[in-house]
């Protein structure tokens, strides 16, 4: 009698154990979903919010799809948002049966604009300082322009507008006198400006027509700066017409020197000095075609060139300032 009742009670047991995992199993539940735009594109990285016993935040993924686990019977809320559309927020009950994937889709939210309208006469400035369309280049992007032959008026011609250069070139402006060439080394300039002032009656050209270069100010001691440049052909790709590499080099020097030259507090005057020697040793390749056959053959072309700029600045007053240039070119 005792045992069938020890086995009864080990039946009993082992269906109530059973029984409990069961329920276990179905007390939670997943909730799944895709969020869509009203052309039924998938919309990745909407933010999804599952308010209920507590809150739960999850993203979509790169195909709109959200998924919440382990979810317990009861009624939740669901909103999603996301940029740009409209905040979706909507009930959810789950219970005893298998909730199918949501289908969510997010309209697209209003643009609102504000207009201000006032009687107020708007003020013209013209002021330079305002000018939002200049171009200004100091000392350390000068430094990493890509400037070939180290002549930063090139590099910065493409900022210039070809309906404002017209036939006549470039205007050049240094230090607010209008030059025909530079006058002075890379090294030596401090400042270049395009378009400051567009539209000023000092000038003959507008501002996209004309470069302002403005050279290293006088300190109260002396300054300089000296720099070389070597470019040798082992850096080069073999020229296609020429039979082998020629064996060319570049070699420039420049640089400058600034400083007072009469200290005088009203009146002071100011010198600059600058200096360039290049030296190339090139090559120039010859193809042709001759009754003897295809000449292909290197030709040597070397040059020399030294520039010398000497240039004293005196301020007479406040707004006048004499210059005096003397500029020496060789080249052969």
């Amino acid at each position: 009698m005792s045992y069938r009742i020890i086995r009864k009670s080990g039946l009993t047991a082992f269906l109530l154990a059973t029984m409990a995992v069961v329920i276990g199993a179905q007390a939670t539940q997943t909730l799944t979903g895709v969020v869509f735009d009203q052309n039924e594109a998938a919309l990745p990285k909407a933010q999804i919010t599952l308010q209920g016993a507590r809150t739960q935040n999850v993203k979509s993924d790169e195909h709109g799809a959200f998924r919440f686990d382990k979810l317990t019977a009861g009624d939740y809320t669901l909103s999603v948002v996301r940029e740009g559309f409209k905040t979706v927020t909507l009930p959810v009950t789950l219970g005893g049966r298998t909730l199918t994937p949501l289908r969510i889709v997010l309209p697209v939210a209003d643009v609102e604009q504000d207009v201000t309208v006032s009687d107020a006469a708007a003020q013209l400035n013209s002021d330079t300082a305002n000018n939002q369309n200049v171009v200004s280049l100091d000392r350390a992007t000068l430094n990493k322009l890509p400037a070939f032959d180290q002549d930063p008026i090139a590099a910065v011609s493409g900022f210039l507008d070809a309906g404002a250069t017209g036939t006549g070139g470039v205007t050049l402006i240094v230090d607010g006198v209008e030059v025909k060439k530079l006058g002075v080394t890379s090294s030596a300039i401090q400042e270049v400006k395009i378009n400051n002032n567009p539209y000023s009656a000092e000038y003959a050209r507008q501002g996209r027509g004309r470069v302002e270069v403005i050279t290293k100010p006088a300190v109260a001691q002396l300054h300089g700066e000296f720099n070389w440049t070597f470019r040798d052909a082992r850096f080069n790709a073999r020229d296609p017409f020429a039979a082998t590499r020629a064996p060319e080099q570049r070699r420039m020097y420049e640089g400058n020197l600034v400083g007072p030259l009469i200290r005088d507090k009203k009146h002071p005057t100011n010198f600059l000095f600058s200096g360039e020697h290049d030296e190339q040793d090139v090559q120039a390749v010859i193809f042709a075609k001759t009754p003897t056959g295809t000449l292909r053959q290197n030709v040597p072309t070397p040059s020399r060139q030294n520039e010398f700029d000497f240039r004293v600045t005196r301020q007479m007053t406040d707004k006048t300032t004499l210059s005096v240039l003397y500029s020496y070119e060789d080249r052969n």
